[in-house]
């Protein structure tokens, strides 16, 4: 049994392959990455010698087949079958602003922003370079920083705004400098603990063989995750249905993961 790709396009490809004597039925197996064979994902059975898979190309896959008896025992295998990429999507990127911040340090006001994409010029192994920006202390321009997005004010004061430009462009929103030298981002939800173990019941194998079948439903995987845990406590799992909770979990999955010392409060 040998797998060939007879077409490819942008919803999809089709592979077909030679019968083979004394097959009742085949079975493919595929993956998105060159890995053991046990981790490929199964096909539906099929008696033609030909299958369509609707995934876009836009990576490689890989695939390999059974041929089985009417007994259903694998009497042929195919070798992998590694297929081309066809589609190179156009990213989808969020809108974002500057995204500048200003926090007070012992040397000064330290300040910090984005470069976005569409601002890169040119890149080497260390740096992505730009046009340069021009940064301003309450209105007044006081620096003219070069491929990089990091500046410290040394004559800058607690009191002082900051803007930056990039070079042709007119000046962000102005922002006042942090009262701390961080900034607080509070939870949505006060209990500790419950975070803790709605974090360890994710991780447990009969929360995670829920939320997979949950997923055959064709539901988003928010949504299975949260049918899988509600069977376990109910109306706890709401807790999953705000962001910053949902990144809290996250951070407690990865602490007890690593068996780590570090605790939330």
């Amino acid at each position: 049994m040998k797998l060939t790709l007879q077409s490819i396009c942008e919803k999809g490809l089709s592979l077909c392959w030679e019968k083979v004597e004394n097959a009742r039925e085949y079975q493919l197996f595929w993956s998105d990455r060159e890995t053991d064979l046990q981790y490929f994902k199964p096909l539906p059975k099929v008696q033609d010698t030909c299958l369509s898979f609707h995934r876009m190309p836009c990576r490689p896959f890989y695939f390999y087949g059974k041929a089985m008896d009417a007994n259903g025992q694998c009497i042929a295998a195919s070798p992998l079958l590694h297929t081309p990429v066809f589609v190179i999507p156009s990213p989808q990127l969020e809108t974002l602003n500057r995204g500048l911040v200003a926090v007070k340090t012992e040397k000064g006001i330290f300040l910090s922003w984005r470069l976005l994409r569409q601002e890169v010029e040119s890149a080497d192994k260390n740096r992505l370079c730009s046009a340069p920006f021009r940064v301003f202390r309450s209105g007044k321009e006081v620096a003219l920083v070069e491929n990089s997005t990091n500046y410290l004010d040394t004559e800058g004061a607690e009191n002082d705004t900051y803007a930056v430009a990039m070079e042709g462009q007119a000046p962000c929103p102005p922002v006042s400098v942090w009262e701390k030298g961080y900034l607080d981002l509070p939870l949505q939800h006060a209990d500790p603990e419950l975070l803790r173990e709605t974090a360890s019941l994710l991780l447990e194998h009969q929360t995670v063989q829920d939320t997979l079948l949950h997923l055959k439903t064709g539901i988003s995987y928010a949504a299975a995750r949260e049918r899988a845990l509600y069977a376990r406590v109910k109306e706890k799992a709401g807790i999953l249905q705000k962001p910053n909770n949902i990144l809290a979990i996250e951070y407690c999955k990865a602490l007890q993961r690593r068996e780590s010392d570090v605790n939330i409060l």
